[in-house]
């Protein structure tokens, strides 16, 4: 019986690790299994804000202490293979993973080479434990074309896997004859800078349309004039909540850090049936047909007309919900991908899953 390592990104309720992996894993449980996996979720630095800085940095460098060694003793005693998931780890723990001659496979859906901000610079040796990384894996798995071709330049050959979702989960579909004047986004808070990118054409389209409101799901709230209505972001209730909105929008500036994003909000809009106005940035392009199955929008002028043409062209509306709907079904979907991953994942055997979670024993120290 094959024994898999995997090591994530954050934990398992994180978006990308539970997209990228852990929903592969729970629909693979579900059918047969011969394989068996640990999986080891990097420590977070601690959140209490009234203990000293020093502490606070002390106790993150014990659990990430306990994490390393945790990892070598699996590699050592346990591990058959082993999947990273968008961890950078030190250049001793992928030689020995090398050593014992255990193949890995390395996955990720962000640029994590770039820097979120000018202010947050990238340290140059995270970015050359990444480029280690990526030249000595077996495998790489990479969440877009652009994040792909920066594969590339360490090693000859990369797979292209996008972030998909379970159509199992995303089976009700928004009623595209009524409408409720809601335009949506969905995201975590650092990216709530991109939502304001839409504040002068929302005020626009606001005074044309005054029952026009501005539905938030997030977990912290986004605030513009006074028709903005913010929902938490909870895991049993998104989707519901999502369902209320007539249009879903996804606004980004375009650099370094952007265009490795992978669409993934476009995508849960569509899933749901709900059409949607993107930028015209990175994956977006190709996630989104304009015209067709949504509109890309780049200036204020454009999110406008793109906007009110939705707003006022019902049969527009139903067009796009069931061209995107149709899209993710058949290009991004867990469905049309589960076994393509099995086999980059797992190996070409038909298995069985065991799961046994150790972030019980990788938990941060209080």
């Amino acid at each position: 019986m094959k024994k898999v390592l995997f090591i994530v990104f954050g934990g398992v309720n994180k978006p990308s690790t539970y997209y990228r992996v852990v929903q592969f894993l729970n629909k693979i449980h579900e059918s047969k299994q011969d394989f068996v996996y640990e999986m080891l979720t990097t420590p977070q630095k601690p959140a209490v804000r009234h203990y000293p800085k020093i502490l606070r940095g002390l106790v993150h460098a014990l659990n990430l202490v306990k994490f390393y060694y945790l990892i070598c003793y699996y590699v050592i005693r346990y591990a058959d293979s082993v999947f990273i998931q968008k961890t950078i780890l030190p250049q001793f723990i992928i030689r020995l993973i090398k050593f014992r001659n255990i193949p890995f496979l390395f996955d990720f859906d962000d640029a994590i080479y770039a820097s979120f901000s000018e202010i947050k610079k990238k340290r140059k040796s995270k970015i050359q434990a990444l480029a280690f990384m990526l030249k000595h894996a077996n495998t790489v798995l990479a969440g877009n074309r652009v994040l792909g071709e920066y594969a590339t330049q360490f090693r000859p050959d990369c797979e292209i896997t996008p972030t998909v979702i379970d159509l199992d989960n995303y089976c009700a579909l928004k009623n595209t004859q009524y409408f409720n004047y809601t335009i949506g986004w969905i995201g975590t808070s650092q990216n709530l800078v991109f939502l304001e990118m839409l504040v002068k054409p929302l005020r626009v389209l606001r005074q044309e349309f005054p029952q026009l409101k501005l539905l938030v799901i997030c977990d912290k709230p986004f605030v513009l004039d006074d028709f903005t209505v913010n929902k938490q972001w909870r895991r049993e209730t998104y989707i519901e909540d999502m369902l209320s909105m007539d249009i879903g929008v996804m606004p980004l500036v375009e650099d370094k850090w952007t265009r490795g994003k992978c669409s993934f909000k476009a995508i849960q809009y569509m899933a749901l049936g709900i059409p949607v106005v993107v930028s015209p940035v990175g994956m977006n392009t190709e996630v989104v047909q304009d015209g067709i199955s949504g509109y890309l929008a780049s200036t204020d002028e454009e999110w406008v007309l793109r906007l009110r043409n939705l707003i006022i062209d019902r049969k527009l509306r139903q067009a796009f919900a069931i061209a995107g709907r149709k899209k993710v079904e058949d290009n991004y979907s867990l469905q049309a991908w589960i076994h393509k991953w099995y086999n980059l994942a797992i190996g070409e055997k038909k298995v069985v899953v065991w799961y046994s979670l150790i972030s019980v024993l990788s938990q941060n120290l209080q």
